[in-house]
């Protein structure tokens, strides 16, 4: 009965630390597409930047773009955690101009991968829907690198 119970005792350890293991290589990969995000939102802001300034496209008083067009790039940068079929880019208009987020930062097959505010010159990513509303929110902040706390 004894080693029954030494049995079971170990099959839950190994069953524990196969979880944490799986888990952990998970999150690596995870990491990694999270991490990459970061250059995805340089990339797009810098074409923005350029051909804001090179003064061929109508511009804001910043000189940033009123839009970003998908033909400045060769390989249109894509959301690494975003599967579904959705739209590239959405871009403020007017009346958000004073925005340094989306009103929505969840990517969701009515939104876009990307949100561009072209009066304050930032682009951000938005964040695939997780099981809670704060898993979502932290994600995103995440993804665009801002801590929650601004």
């Amino acid at each position: 009965m004894r080693s029954l119970i030494d049995g079971i005792i170990v099959l839950g350890l190994v069953c524990v630390m196969g979880g944490m293991i799986y888990q952990q290589r998970g999150t690596g990969l995870d990491d990694e597409r999270i991490d990459s995000i970061g250059n995805v939102l340089l990339a797009i802001r810098n074409r923005a930047v350029y051909h804001g300034s090179l003064g061929e496209v109508q511009t804001t008083h910043g000189g940033m773009p009123l839009t970003i067009e998908r033909t400045w790039f060769e390989n249109l940068p894509q959301h690494p955690l975003i599967d579904e079929p959705m739209a590239w880019m959405a871009v403020a208009d007017e009346s958000e101009k004073s925005l340094i987020h989306p009103r929505r930062i969840d990517a969701a097959a009515d939104t876009s991968q990307f949100w561009y505010n072209p009066y304050r010159g930032v682009v951000r990513a938005r964040a695939p829907r997780q099981h809670t509303d704060q898993a979502t929110s932290e994600l995103y902040f995440r993804l665009n690198r801002i801590d929650a706390a601004h």
